[in-house]
């Protein structure tokens, strides 16, 4: 076997391993999410009772961020005990792209850039998730969804 080839094998099995070892990692945290968030002081998702949760997801091989996007706004927790929050509402994004190198394209994992017009966070990047493709369209769905409803209307400046 030349050494390319065999260069190429090892790194395919590299990633198979790796990614097995995601998701195990996310199945111990679903299932221990509630002794989690108990230790860390955390009582609930800190939702408003009429947002629909649209999806949840944590960057490949993390424990400590987490993130949640719902049909009113992004949300990313970070950290294990102390955590630090940020949220964008779904009307204050601008643009949304998405990327992905050879090997997320691979595991069907990249990264995900929310810009807003938020001064505390304008860029939130989701990164190295799940289906970067998937939650692309997913948020731009929701985004407009979310200026439809609350009657927001969107003009490019010529």
């Amino acid at each position: 076997m030349d050494k390319e080839t065999r260069s190429a094998l090892v790194d395919l099995t590299t990633l198979a391993a790796l990614d097995a070892v995601d998701r195990e990692l996310g199945s111990f945290l679903e299932e221990n999410q509630e002794s989690l968030d108990t230790i860390a002081g955390e009582t609930g998702p800190f939702l408003e009772d009429e947002e629909e949760v649209l999806w949840e997801g944590r960057p490949f091989l993390s424990i400590a961020v987490h993130y949640l996007i719902t049909d009113q706004r992004i949300r990313v927790s970070k950290g294990l005990l102390s955590r630090t929050f940020q949220n964008i509402e779904l009307v204050r994004v601008q643009d949304i792209d998405h990327k992905q190198s050879f090997g997320e394209r691979m595991l069907n994992r990249g990264d995900v850039e929310i810009r807003s017009h938020d001064p505390n966070s304008p860029i939130i990047i989701l990164e190295n998730i799940a289906a970067p493709q998937e939650i692309y369209d997913l948020l731009r769905r929701a985004v407009r969804k979310a200026r439809q409803d609350q009657g927001h209307t969107f003009q490019e400046e010529m």
